[in-house]
């Protein structure tokens, strides 16, 4: 555990790439995924930082409408963190020009993309 809040810390320090106002921008969390130009002694933390993202927007926006972003998506049953990941990284290689908006919003179309919203919980 405390490597893991190690890592995000450290993630979180080092990121210079975000736009301003944004804390992490697709191109940032493609690099954190893939471990593009990361020294490979701060792969694994990058990693971990990019995989606790990708889930923690999943497991706070499932079955929500965001209401900045208009994107809504079910996480279905016996999805993994792993592959939801993929279906991140997968959204952001193929959507390039993209990749200077917020990270959030990212992986939300990717997850909205791939598992669309059948029902809205109601707050």
């Amino acid at each position: 555990m405390r490597f893991v809040v190690a890592a995000l810390l450290a993630a979180l320090c080092a990121s210079a790439e975000a736009d301003e106002g944004v804390f992490e921008n697709g191109g940032a969390l493609l690099k954190y995924i893939t471990g593009t130009e990361i020294d490979a002694q701060l792969r694994p933390w990058y990693s971990g930082y990019a995989f606790g993202f990708v889930v923690g927007v999943a497991d706070t926006q499932s079955g929500l409408r965001n209401p900045s972003t208009g994107y809504c998506f079910d996480k279905p049953p016996g999805v993994t963190r792993g592959q939801m990941v993929k279906v991140v990284k997968d959204h952001l290689d193929q959507h390039a020009e993209t990749l200077h908006l917020s990270a959030e919003s990212l992986v939300q179309a990717a997850l909205e993309e791939a598992y669309p919203c059948k029902k809205q919980i109601q707050r």
